[in-house]
């Protein structure tokens, strides 16, 4: 599914960061904290926010999503990573093993979830860090949402890995933390 937001909102990750908005500041961040070794590939992602974080911190950052308008502001915004045109609803296998994986409000989006997972599982060397929309009983998906999952429904999908939740402070969003 084309998630068209970027053509709409321009850099709406950017955005939120700079005004430091404090849902966002602390997923953004967490992302980093959480960040090991040195290649670090960031699926699903968007106008490339994290992947500048990540940038900045010295990591080598490849970036993938299938929004070519998102991708656009991504490499004007993060000039020293690469981004790849990718839809992760089809398999693909990234090319290369991973010092870290992260996966920002994308699995949500997806109607293969289950293509992350092998993914996560064909090119992970360390450790991934996936955060999504935490589902809220009685509330209508959000159009371009697929499925929003709670912890354990992550878990299952995810069992095949050491699966650690990482507390947060904001209710909206579950972090979950996989290693082989």
């Amino acid at each position: 599914m084309k998630y068209n937001k970027y053509k709409e909102s321009g850099a709406i990750h950017h955005y939120w960061y700079r005004k430091q908005i404090p849902w966002y500041i602390e997923v953004a961040n967490l992302c980093v904290e959480r960040a090991v070794g040195q290649v670090v590939i960031d699926l699903g992602c968007g106008d490339g926010l994290v992947s500048k974080l990540l940038d900045a911190r010295g990591y080598t950052v490849i970036g993938a999503d299938n929004e070519e308008s998102g991708l656009k502001l991504a490499r004007e915004l993060v000039p020293n990573a690469e981004f790849i045109l990718k839809d992760l609803n089809d398999m693909f296998s990234p090319m290369a093993i991973y010092d870290y994986m992260v996966c920002l409000n994308t699995i949500e989006h997806l109607e293969k979830p289950e293509n992350i997972v092998k993914i996560f599982r064909d090119n992970i060397n360390q450790r991934g860090l996936i955060i999504t929309d935490r589902p809220v009983e009685g509330r209508k998906l959000k159009g371009s949402h697929f499925k929003e999952y709670n912890i354990k429904e992550l878990r299952d999908l995810f069992k095949d890995f050491k699966c650690r939740e990482i507390g947060l402070h904001t209710p909206i969003f579950i972090a979950l933390e996989v290693t082989k």
